[in-house]
């Protein structure tokens, strides 16, 4: 089976540190563990993902927020002919829950409205379409071709602290791996946790003693490897021992 790019980095670090042969699903394709190491340890690596509930459901951010931002983004770019002169950057904030689609139609309808540039004729703007659902609107310096550029979107309910967001996706990675294993607990001595996700590249070290302190003892996990998947060889482990 071909490897993912998190399954890569994690093999690529865990050859690295040298402590015996890395073996990829040593009990099979689609099996558990993902790898072993001296055939002793046994290691799942996943993304973290970041879940969030409202309103008592679950939604997982890391899958939704593409295909927000995409639609979001087609919307935006469609709109060729504008009242505004110029090009401009458009930010959209939004909350969950969230109809993507009925959102991006109203986004659209907003921009190609043509009393939209003497209704607000200062830029930036702030304009609140309907709860939960707000554009910013800054004017580009140059002419970018088109009237309006997806500039970014951004959920309410994120930015929050990075160590906070680290501790918060791990736990949950811990959680559901450990599931996960099941009957082979006993098959290898150890196990360690590899995850990997935009948190994971380039953690500060400040960031590791505190993991570790806040996330030790936790469930059958010796160690929890937070893997930078462009440069595998800066991964970091956090000893999650007594």
């Amino acid at each position: 089976m071909t490897k993912d790019p998190i399954e890569h980095a994690t093999e690529a670090y865990l050859v690295s540190l040298d402590l015996g042969e890395v073996t990829y699903e040593p009990n099979g394709t689609n099996t558990a563990p993902d790898f072993s190491l001296d055939g002793r340890i046994g290691i799942e690596a996943t993304r973290l993902v970041d879940i969030i509930e409202k309103g008592g459901v679950r939604i997982n951010l890391t899958e939704e927020e593409p295909r927000i931002w995409q639609s979001f983004k087609k919307a935006i770019e469609s709109v060729r002919n504008s009242a505004v002169s110029g090009s401009y950057f458009v930010h959209v904030n939004y909350s969950f829950p969230l109809d993507r689609w009925k959102c991006s139609r109203q986004i659209a309808s907003y921009l190609k409205n043509p009393t939209m540039a003497q209704a607000f004729p200062v830029f930036p703007q702030v304009v609140e379409l309907c709860d939960g659902l707000e554009l910013e609107l800054l004017r580009s310096s140059i002419d970018l071709g088109i009237p309006f550029v997806h500039g970014g979107s951004n959920h309410k309910e994120g930015g929050g602290l990075v160590l906070a967001d680290i501790l918060k996706q791990s736990r949950e990675a811990i959680d559901r791996k450990e599931k996960s294993i099941g009957p082979i607990e006993d098959k290898f001595d150890e196990w360690w946790l590899a995850v990997a996700g935009y948190l994971t590249d380039g953690i500060a070290d400040a960031y590791i003693e505190e993991i570790s302190s806040e996330l030790k003892e936790t469930g059958i996990w010796a160690k929890l490897v937070l893997i930078n998947v462009i440069r595998p060889a800066e991964s970091r482990i956090v000893d999650l021992q007594k």
